[in-house]
């Protein structure tokens, strides 16, 4: 009888065999905890800076191009320009009602060039647009870096003087923007960018040096506006995180 009393004593010391005890592992970008109901899975973790990436040369080289506010739930998108010298925009925000949640605004950057910065939902990012037809560049173009070429778009005014529009295109997990500044086109107006051609792109890198995204020049082409160009490259890893963190 002692013995079994022992032997009793000793296996519920053993980590893992009493009766309430619990099994916790992580793998992957999260964990999950195994008890007696079967396996929770928690939500992946995601680092602060994960999508923070900058224009890896040219003109606008170390300009902030993309960005994830995590808390907000917000895939940003910020379109470096010229100096605001050159291409005078109005201090402005606004929703953009095509899209739910999506939101943009002006400002003047710390190195005095304009910016456009766009907030998309991650949701609606990952999911794409379910409105707009299929749609390349205002010239007839294929959309720089985009597989396919074409995606939904939708556009918008942002400064009705001026007659500077933006053009948003959102599919499944690819986003691109153009802004059309009639007033200035970029292959004349900014030195160093070769006038023989037409687009001049640039590839947005993270601190890994990890593409994951492209950044450009769009020259003007026959009575079409040039202006100022980007788009989302996120790597298929980088996605899966976002799903699991924000959808599943």
């Amino acid at each position: 009888m002692k013995k079994l009393v022992l032997l009793t004593l000793l296996l519920l010391m053993v980590p893992g065999c009493g009766p309430n005890s619990g099994l916790t592992t992580v793998g992957g970008g999260g964990s999950s905890t195994e008890t007696g109901a079967g396996t929770t899975p928690t939500t992946p973790a995601l680092e602060a800076d994960l999508l923070k990436s900058t224009v890896d040369s040219g003109p606008n080289q170390g300009a902030l191009a993309l960005d994830l506010d995590i808390a907000g739930g917000f895939l940003i998108l910020r379109i470096p320009m010229a100096s605001s010298l050159l291409v005078q925009l109005p201090i402005v925000s606004g929703q953009i009602a095509q899209i739910p949640g999506a939101s943009f605004q002006t400002l003047v950057d710390a190195n005095g060039r304009n910016a456009i910065v766009i907030k998309i939902p991650v949701e609606q990012y990952l999911k794409g647009l379910a409105i707009g037809t299929p749609g390349r560049l205002p010239n007839g173009d294929v959309l720089p870096a985009i597989t396919r070429g074409e995606l939904p778009t939708v556009a918008l005014i942002i400064d009705l003087k001026k007659n500077i529009k933006l053009h948003l295109y959102l599919g499944s997990d690819q986003v691109a923007a153009f802004v059309e500044t009639p007033n200035f086109n970029p292959f004349t107006a900014i030195p160093g960018l070769p006038v023989t051609i037409n687009q001049l792109i640039f590839p947005v890198k993270d601190k890994r040096k990890q593409v994951l995204g492209y950044f450009g020049y769009i020259g003007s082409k026959l009575n079409y506006s040039g202006g100022f160009y980007l788009a989302t490259n996120l790597p298929p890893a980088i996605v899966r995180l976002l799903d699991d963190y924000f959808i599943n």
